[in-house]
């Protein structure tokens, strides 16, 4: 709804309300468990989303103590350090939503370009190889952060997405999910790794719009 620039509702309000009365004490906002990584389980990516929820819905009386809360989550990142690609790339968007100082977000886009494969991709962990999810979350991470999708590193990256997209127009991903409930088929291909296969096609295609027309819709390298 941020992307699309919709406007608050009284259902909203109450949303922000909700959202924010869970953040710890520590500035974050905690995950229940991990049983789906990488779709669950980050805390950089709950602190990071609830952190754009409060600055871009906070009620008009609540602006200020919303902002308070701001501070503390955004803290809380600058301080964290990420374990994985996802917590780099929502660290960095988290810092960016939560208006912190331009050095910070500098170094923590220098920090994810950093773990750039060197067929252009990135992976999930170090211990996995590059794919889409990983790939698409970076880069898309990366263009909020100001690099233009003609930069060298966002071209390495669209060109390996292009690379491993299937003829059928989905990426394919491994699950690591541990199974919760009976399995069940969507639709989407890839049997029992649809779910993160189809996040992972989101993300790709996200990254890769991007690419179509650079001299309107990108910032500057």
């Amino acid at each position: 709804m941020a992307e699309a620039k919709r406007p608050s509702t009284p259902a909203m309000d109450a949303m922000v309300v909700g959202l924010a009365s869970r953040q710890t004490e520590q500035g974050s906002w905690q995950v229940a468990n991990d049983i789906r990584p990488p779709l669950s389980g980050s805390v950089f990516g709950a602190t990071a989303l609830a952190l754009r929820a409060l600055r871009t819905f906070a009620p008009p009386g609540l602006r200020e103590a919303m902002e308070r809360r701001v501070v503390r989550g955004r803290a809380f990142l600058e301080r964290s350090e990420p374990g994985d690609t996802q917590d780099r790339a929502f660290k960095l968007l988290g810092l960016l939503w939560s208006g912190a100082p331009a050095h910070a977000i500098e170094k923590e886009k220098v920090a994810l370009i950093a773990v750039q494969r060197d067929n252009g991709g990135w992976g999930q962990m170090p211990t996995l190889g590059p794919d889409a999810y990983a790939t698409g979350q970076a880069l898309y991470a990366l263009h909020a952060a100001g690099l233009a999708s003609t930069n060298t590193t966002y071209r390495k990256g669209a060109a390996y997405l292009l690379r491993t997209q299937l003829e059928d127009g989905t990426w394919f991903v491994r699950t690591r999910a541990f199974p919760v409930q009976p399995y069940f088929e969507t639709g989407f291909p890839h049997g029992r790794s649809q779910f993160i296969s189809t996040a992972a096609t989101g993300w790709a295609v996200i990254a890769l719009a991007y690419t179509l027309d650079s001299r309107k819709a990108d910032p500057q390298p």
